[in-house]
């Protein structure tokens, strides 16, 4: 997840930082959706795409024998449910599973060139690099038609000016030919552009419904913002981690130790505030910093009550096991 979006970040920013008073790029990023996507794989296009991936004709027959004939019996409350016969849908929770669905949609976005498509399991984005003094950039006609999703200020691109329009044909293919299904509301677009005389919209078109074109977006659990603010995302893990710090409150009270707390503060609130850190850390603000940093403020404040000494930078975990350490050493009551 990592390596999707620090290697998809740093193309847009790459793109984006060549603008200059001759030059003006931006980026048109398609975020792509299946509609239950493990649940409506084929069996037998599944070991198809493992032959034509090269796995070892030994290995086939035991993979057919695996994914045939599945049945299904459900538990509920004790009782159990008659046999079921399993049509089609990958096998959830085992590994063969995963490794048929990411044999089977291999082949998805190979229309893209490697560098500006980046998949993990059924999350699938595509960059469009456009350059806007070439790409035919125009303004909308308002007199014929109001539009409610294009500025006044903003110029229009038609769809058959770029390329993404083409990739979603493409991509509309594959899903028939693979017995799948697209999730139109789900599948969004997302424009990085930061030139000042060329802001402009542009329409495009999936199973011939309009896709929404966000500002922001949630991608593997952390949300990007088409200016590349990391605002909300930050707001967004802090707000979780402030939700179970009532969990940390309630455990305090059984009189557990403090590197017991300091364990339950690591595994349960701390590991949201570091979700995809070394994604975003680089690029956070002073001001969004402090607002992580006063997560731990909050954890410390519960777990040493009395005994919490506000410094004027807080301190680290690595500070919180030391203290403990010198409480020790010196017999202090908390």
């Amino acid at each position: 997840i990592n390596h999707y979006l620090i290697n998809m970040i740093n193309k847009i920013l790459t793109v984006v930082d060549k603008n200059s008073s001759k030059e003006a790029m931006a980026c048109l990023t398609q975020f792509i959706d299946w509609n239950k996507a493990f649940d409506r794989q084929c069996p037998t296009l599944g070991v198809q795409s493992f032959i034509d991936n090269g796995v070892r004709p030994e290995l086939i027959p035991i993979l057919v024998n695996y994914f045939q004939n599945r049945r299904m019996i459900v538990k509920w409350h004790g009782k159990l449910s008659k046999e079921y016969k399993l049509n089609g849908g990958g096998p959830q929770g085992s590994t063969l599973g995963i490794l048929e669905y990411t044999s089977q949609s291999n082949d998805n976005a190979d229309f893209v060139e490697e560098n500006e498509r980046y998949k993990f399991v059924d999350d699938l984005s595509i960059i469009e690099i456009l350059n806007l003094i070439t790409v035919g950039i125009t303004s909308y006609n308002f007199h014929n038609h109001v539009a409610s999703d294009i500025g006044i200020d903003q110029s229009f691109i038609p769809s058959v000016n770029i390329n993404s329009q083409k990739y979603i044909q493409n991509i509309e293919e594959w899903t028939d030919t693979k017995k799948m299904k697209l999730n139109q509301e789900k599948s969004k677009y997302m424009i990085f552009n930061f030139t000042y005389n060329y802001q402009f919209a542009t329409r495009l078109y999936m199973n011939e419904i309009l896709l929404d074109c966000e500002r922001e977006m949630k991608l593997l659990g952390t949300i990007i913002s088409s200016n590349l603010s990391w605002s909300a995302n930050t707001n967004n893990l802090i707000k979780k981690a402030y939700a179970r710090m009532l969990m940390l409150r309630t455990v305090y009270s059984f009189g557990l130790s403090l590197e017991d707390l300091i364990q339950i503060y690591s595994i349960y609130i701390r590991c949201y505030i570091e979700q995809n850190c070394i994604v975003w850390s680089s690029s956070l603000t002073i001001e969004l910093s402090d607002n992580i940093e006063r997560v731990q403020k909050v954890a410390l404040r519960i777990c040493l009550k009395d005994a919490y000494i506000c410094y004027k930078n807080a301190l680290s975990i690595t500070g919180l096991k030391t203290l403990a350490k010198r409480r020790e050493m010196l017999s202090l009551r908390f």
